[in-house]
């Protein structure tokens, strides 16, 4: 702690590095660079997941979506192509049956999977996709209210006529000073009230379609369309403690029984796991991840490989002045400090400055964006933790690469020293 408080020390230090500006320059410009590399490409990492993150939003993570399809293979009587319609009692059985359920909501399309409909209100008509909802739906997809409300089971138990539009449906039908609560739109010639007005979350994926969808009551759907028991596909979210594929291979399970359907037939029920999708996308991320960090260390590792040849050079241009600190007394570990801060110095100081230049880059990079939503980076920061452990790498680096030289330094006779030219 003295060495760090003595002011000759400090002196001789600063008076080091200024006089050989030119080599502290060179020495100093490799950490400096790897320093801003960890801390750009980091924060670009960061930023393009949080980016990516919210373009295709994935609601809720441990969700997985069901669907029938039709049989490869005869099984028990039945023959193959046949096709498989989930309905109400399998929703019942699941919710009966299945440990581990946190979630479950049906759900039906009007025409089907990827069809639209004529929506009319007054003299305005749009082509928009309707959907038999529950209100448990927006739990697992969420999305944004900017009126009124959600469906709610009073909806579902009175098969209410009411209806609730995305923020692109508002913007066809009506005008901008119109209030859309409580007012009439047509659905295949039936008449509902809009209770509410969403807008998705996210910026692609299903975003767009979700902006310009149409939700009503899951009992009033199958109803006024003569839907009968069919469920065009089961949306349901595993809970926290428990995996989303434990839970879908025991519902697939279930719903092979009571459909009849082969144990090793894949095509009669499709599905899609957002755990699964999650899980690929935060590997992506923690392999771009290390990626940057290893470019960034390897630069750092460079720079300091660059601090220690410099300071090979130093020592050798200051060997006579070694010999005199020796002859005076020095001894081989003040030789040894003096040596080893310096190189700490030097690297700290173009540490720091890479610091405070990358952060200033991520900051102006961040603002640039800000005012871009679809932008595929967004908020690019480093963590402090981060920031942390590279200050710690920088320090030990720089003690590592002023070592090698000190202890050349320390192989000098003072004789020999005194002697040298």
């Amino acid at each position: 702690m003295s060495a760090l408080l003595d002011r000759d020390r400090w002196r001789e230090i600063t008076q080091t590095i200024t006089e050989n500006w030119f080599w502290s320059v060179v020495t100093g410009f490799g950490v400096f660079w790897g320093i801003l590399l960890i801390i750009i490409l980091m924060g670009a990492g960061n930023g393009l997941q949080k980016g990516i993150g919210k373009t295709f939003d994935m609601g809720v993570t441990n969700s997985v979506y069901l669907w029938g399809g039709r049989t490869a293979k005869p099984y028990r009587g039945h023959s193959a192509n046949r096709r498989i319609q989930l309905n109400n009692s399998d929703v019942k059985a699941i919710n009966t049956k299945i440990d581990g359920i946190d979630i479950i909501a049906p759900r039906n399309q009007l025409g089907g999977y990827g069809s639209n409909n004529n929506i009319v209100r007054g003299l305005e008509t749009g082509s928009f996709t309707v959907y038999g909802d529950y209100p448990d739906h927006i739990k697992i997809k969420p999305v944004d209210f900017l009126h009124g409300r959600m469906i709610n089971e009073i909806d579902i138990r009175d098969r209410r006529k009411v209806a609730v539009i995305g923020d692109r449906v508002l913007a066809t039908l009506f005008t901008t000073d119109e209030d859309p609560i409580g007012e009439m739109i047509q659905v295949n010639g039936i008449n509902f009230t809009v209770v509410g007005v969403f807008a998705p979350k996210g910026m692609g994926g299903d975003s767009q379609e979700d902006s310009e969808s149409i939700k009503i009551p899951f009992s009033t759907f199958q109803q006024a369309f003569n839907y009968g028991d069919r469920v065009g596909w089961l949306a349901f979210s595993a809970q926290d403690h428990i995996s989303s594929a434990a839970v879908e291979k025991e519902v697939r399970k279930l719903l092979y029984e009571r459909h009849i359907i082969h144990p090793e037939d894949r095509r009669a029920l499709g599905g899609y796991n957002a755990e699964k999708e999650f899980r690929k996308m935060q590997s992506l991320f923690s392999g771009i991840s290390l990626l940057c960090l290893f470019i960034g260390l390897m630069s750092l590792i460079a720079g300091c490989v660059g601090v220690s040849n410099i300071m090979l050079i130093l020592v050798k241009e200051r060997t006579r002045e070694i010999g005199v600190r020796r002859a005076l007394g020095a001894t081989p570990i003040q030789i040894l400090g003096q040596l080893v801060m310096e190189s700490v110095v030097l690297t700290m100081l173009a540490g720091i400055l890479g610091f405070i230049l990358g952060i200033w880059l991520l900051e102006y990079m961040g603002m640039a964006m800000a005012g871009d939503p679809t932008a595929m980076v967004q908020d690019p920061e480093v963590e402090i933790g981060v920031i942390i452990q590279a200050f710690i790498i920088l320090v030990v680096s720089g003690a590592l690469a002023g070592l090698i030289p000190a202890i050349q330094a320390l192989k000098i006779k003072p004789v020999d020293a005194l002697r040298y030219e």
